[in-house]
């Protein structure tokens, strides 16, 4: 037997409330950084390309001529490739012509 009620332990609507809110919160906060790393990726992509594209028309301006290859890019204009991270397909077709210069994200990256 006891000397004083004893209360159920049944939560208070506020404190019910209050965990929900910080479940919605902490889910929209974790949603916005993955979001923010996305975009951070497609901008490192963005400037690569950007990088590759300046280099073959100072190269043009400069040598009169498009560079042959993506290793002359490399060499020649200090454009780094991170090759675990990028795939750049660089398509030169005649000697003339501006090469078609694309930007691929390898998987799990």
């Amino acid at each position: 037997m006891h000397l004083y009620k004893t209360k159920k332990c049944i939560p208070a609507p506020g404190i019910i409330l209050t965990v929900i809110l910080f479940a919605v919160v902490a889910g929209l906060l974790y949603g916005q950084i993955k979001n923010m790393s996305g975009e951070v990726g497609q901008s490192d992509k963005d400037m690569l390309k950007d990088a590759l594209e300046n280099a073959v028309v100072t190269c043009y301006a400069i040598e009169g001529r498009y560079p042959e290859s993506l290793e002359y890019i490399e060499e020649h204009y200090g454009v780094k490739i991170d090759r675990e991270k990028y795939f750049v397909d660089y398509e030169k077709n005649l000697i003339n012509m501006k090469p078609q210069i694309s930007v691929y994200t390898i998987e799990g990256q």
